[in-house]
């Protein structure tokens, strides 16, 4: 998959484009451009299980909480898929790049960020997901999401 990616009806560049597929959907979760800063998450739904021909939808920004418009000061790399093996629940975690142009964090001293995109126990059409840190410190336990988990 290319790096960038642009929605048809919006025409707007995202950056790390992250596709996933979760309840009979497929969800594209991408960066709005910043250059090397990490900007605000964004997220489409496609209209249906089949890409071919699939429509896409702009939902609400899924992030909440401090440091949410930087999407947690990373830009999207891949939404892992988890299937608990005793209760068959799946489990979507968010896994973003942490780097910049200069200094700290800089390519050759990436860092990564695992997060939970956690369901909405009632999901409505704009915010089936939300990526959010459980914890305000940024630490989780898959336990923890788990409890989260509809």
């Amino acid at each position: 998959m290319a790096t960038s990616a642009a929605t048809k009806e919006q025409h707007e560049a995202l950056g790390a484009p992250a596709l996933f597929y979760y309840r009979d959907k497929w969800y594209l979760l991408g960066s709005r451009y910043h250059h090397w800063s990490p900007g605000p998450p964004v997220l489409y739904v496609s209209s249906g299980p089949d890409l071919c021909g699939a429509t896409w939808t702009q939902l609400q920004q899924p992030a909440k909480g401090p440091g949410a418009d930087s999407t947690f000061d990373s830009t999207p790399a891949f939404v892992f898929t988890y299937s608990q093996p005793e209760t068959a629940q799946v489990v979507l975690i968010y896994y973003g790049d942490r780097w910049n142009l200069h200094g700290h964090g800089s390519v050759g001293n990436a860092s990564y960020v695992w997060l939970p995109l956690v369901p909405m126990v009632a999901p409505s059409p704009g915010i089936p997901v939300q990526l959010h840190m459980l914890d305000p410190g940024g630490q989780w336990k898959l336990g923890d999401y788990l409890t989260h988990v509809t």
